[in-house]
C-alpha cells in the first residue's frame, strides 16, 4: 500500500472504552470490545468489535454441559504424565482449567498457537513502514479492527513504536509503504483445533481411537514439535475446521455442546466460554451417542469426571 499523503488527523478524547483489561470489562473480552470517543467538535464516534459469525449458523441451541476432567495420560501425544493444567480455551479468552495434559503439549504446543489466536480473537493486525532506499522497517503496531454501526473500520493503534517520529518525518518526505501482517493462519486454526479436541474429550469421556482423533493428534505433535511459530504448517484438520467469535464476555457453562439447524444441516459446536463457537471437531463420532448411554465408534479411554472447582 503506498502512502502519497499524509492524511489529516484530528484530536479526540476517549470517553468510553470497554475490553479485556478495563474496569468495566467482563471476563474472556478482546482487547478492546467496544469504544467511543468524542472530536473537538462535540460529535461522538462509537465502534465495536465484529463478531465473525455466519448466516448459515442459524440458532444454536444449547444440549449440555461439558464438564472438566482428568485425563490419566497426556490425551494428544499419549506418551508425557499429564501432570499440567490446561486452560480450555486459554484464559484470556475466558477459559478455565477444564483438562490436564502433559507440559510440552500444553506450553510448548500453546507458545507455538496462542499468540495468533489472541490475535484472531482481538481482530488484530500488524503494520509496519518502509521507505525508498532504505530497506529497514520502522513504525511498528499492533492495530485493533473496529466497526462503526454504519460498517465504517475503525483502527485503533495498541502498541505503537515511533522512535522519533520517524513515520511523521517519512511521510513528509514520501515514497512510504504501509505493510501489512495478519495474524498466522496455521497457527491459530490448529490452536482453535486443539481446544476443540480438548473440549470433544471431555464430551465423550475420553480420547476415540478414531481416524479423525489421529489424524488431530499427529497435527498437533507435529506443531509442538516445529522449531519456531514460523515453522507450523496448516495440516488438514486444523484447516478443516470452523470457528466464530461471539463477542460476547464469557458467560453460563464453561464448555458446553450446541447445535444449530443450519441452511444445509445440523451441525455440532462446542461453546468455549461462550465467547468462540467451534465445530465439533470428530466426524467419526456422534456427540449425542454417548449423552445417550449408547456407544460410540471405538472403545475410549477411561476418564474420572470432575468438576471445575475439584480440578481448579
Amino acid at each position: 500500500m503506498e502512502i502519497d499523503e499524509p492524511g489529516d488527523p484530528f484530536a479526540a478524547q476517549i470517553s468510553r472504552v470497554t475490553g479485556r483489561n478495563t474496569v468495566t470489562g467482563g471476563r474472556g473480552l478482546p482487547k478492546i470490545a467496544e469504544m467511543a470517543i468524542t472530536r473537538q467538535d462535540g460529535s461522538i464516534v462509537e465502534a465495536r468489535l465484529r463478531a465473525l459469525l455466519s448466516d448459515d449458523l442459524g440458532i444454536a441451541q444449547f444440549i449440555c454441559e461439558i464438564g472438566a476432567g482428568a485425563f490419566p495420560y497426556c490425551p494428544i501425544c499419549f506418551d508425557g504424565e499429564a501432570d499440567s493444567r490446561e486452560h480450555v480455551p486459554p484464559k484470556p479468552l475466558g477459559g478455565i482449567v477444564m483438562a490436564n495434559t502433559c507440559s510440552p503439549c500444553n506450553n510448548k504446543l500453546g507458545s507455538r498457537t496462542e499468540s495468533a489466536l489472541q490475535d484472531w480473537f482481538d481482530d488484530a493486525v500488524y503494520t509496519f513502514y518502509s521507505q525508498d532506499g532504505d530497506p529497514r522497517p520502522f513504525g511498528h503496531s499492533r492495530v485493533l479492527n473496529l466497526q462503526t454501526p454504519d460498517g465504517e473500520w475503525f483502527q485503533v493503534q495498541e502498541r505503537p513504536s515511533n522512535p522519533e517520529n520517524r513515520l511523521g518525518s517519512a511521510l513528509v518526505e514520501g515514497g512510504v509503504t504501509m505493510h501489512l501482517a495478519l495474524p498466522a493462519r496455521a497457527q491459530y486454526k490448529t490452536g482453535l483445533l486443539k481446544n476443540a479436541f480438548l473440549a470433544a474429550c471431555l464430551h465423550v469421556g475420553g480420547v476415540p481411537m478414531t481416524a479423525s482423533t489421529a489424524e488431530i493428534r499427529a497435527e498437533l505433535v507435529a506443531t509442538r514439535d516445529a522449531r519456531s511459530r514460523r515453522d507450523v504448517q496448516l495440516g488438514p484438520r486444523a484447516e478443516a475446521i470452523r470457528a466464530y467469535r461471539t463477542g460476547q464476555p464469557a458467560n453460563g457453562k464453561p464448555l458446553a455442546l450446541m447445535r444449530t439447524d443450519g441452511v444445509d444441516k445440523p451441525r455440532f459446536l462446542i461453546s468455549l466460554a461462550g465467547t468462540i463457537l467451534v465445530e465439533w471437531p470428530f466426524p467419526d463420532v456422534d456427540p449425542l451417542r454417548d449423552r445417550r448411554g449408547g456407544p460410540i465408534p471405538e472403545p475410549v479411554a477411561p476418564m474420572p469426571a470432575l468438576t471445575p472447582e475439584e480440578f481448579a
